[in-house]
């Protein structure tokens, strides 16, 4: 009997491991990233910094949840290779614009006031492949001209 409850504590530790690892992670710093939607590398006063997410987990949780975001800030999703991509925005609470961005660091479509919303979400498509989506607080590209065929620049 003592074998099992010694069993039982190590699964124990293990899960309690596991859970205060999550919850380091999720309060580590976020990386950041600087993008400039000026093209050509000088900012041109039409730059963010976005926090990267560069996972699955990361990717997925995307700007779920978050109230608001500063302005000139947003979020950059990173993929592995271009392919078509799909967002929605189940469970975020503010509206965005989406603009995904090619392998090239084109701009190959931009999804403008995408609407927050909880169930039967519609899917936002990047109508090319694309490696990278920023997400911005909405108006943003049109505020600062930002069309399909610019270039961008990731640091």
């Amino acid at each position: 009997m003592a074998r099992k409850s010694r069993n039982n504590a190590g699964y124990g530790l293990v899960i309690l491991a596991a859970v205060v690892f999550i919850f380091v992670l999720n309060g580590l710093p976020a990386r950041k990233a600087a993008i400039d939607f000026s093209g050509d590398g000088s900012g041109g006063g039409i730059s963010i910094t976005a926090e990267v997410a560069d996972t699955p987990f990361l990717r997925e949780k995307g700007l779920m949840f978050i109230r608001s975001l500063p302005q000139n800030s947003g979020m950059l999703f990173i993929f592995e290779s271009p392919r078509e991509l799909r967002f929605w925005m189940k469970n975020t609470l503010i509206p965005l614009d989406m603009i995904f961005v090619s392998e090239n660091f084109t701009i190959v479509n931009i999804a403008e006031n995408a609407q927050p919303c909880a169930a039967d979400c519609p899917l936002y498509y990047s109508a090319a492949p694309a490696k990278y989506v920023v997400e911005t607080n909405a108006g943003f590209a049109k505020e600062n001209g930002i069309r399909v065929g610019n270039n961008v620049v990731i640091e």
